[in-house]
């Protein structure tokens, strides 16, 4: 049930340059408002899934500079191409 509703709710789409952080930010609160998993959030939008937690979880003990993980983790992605 959960893949079929991200399934229909979000379309994967392949990287061409890096994405900025606030709209996959956005999405990831979006995707949790409905109840997806982590997991399935992060399979879906192409991020580490440490990254999603830390936005759904916002624990004062995870201590990610979460924007730098994921620029970095961007820029890697974008030179394989």
């Amino acid at each position: 049930m959960e893949e079929l509703l991200v399934s229909k709710s979000v379309k994967k789409v392949a990287v061409v340059e890096p994405r900025k952080w606030e709209l996959v930010l956005a999405e990831i609160r979006r995707l949790q408002l409905l109840g997806v998993s982590v997991p399935v959030i992060a399979k879906q939008l192409g991020v580490d899934v440490g990254l999603v937690k830390q936005v759904v979880l916002q624990s004062y003990k995870m201590t990610a500079d979460t924007v730098a993980v994921f620029e970095r983790q961007e820029a890697g992605v974008a030179s394989q191409r």
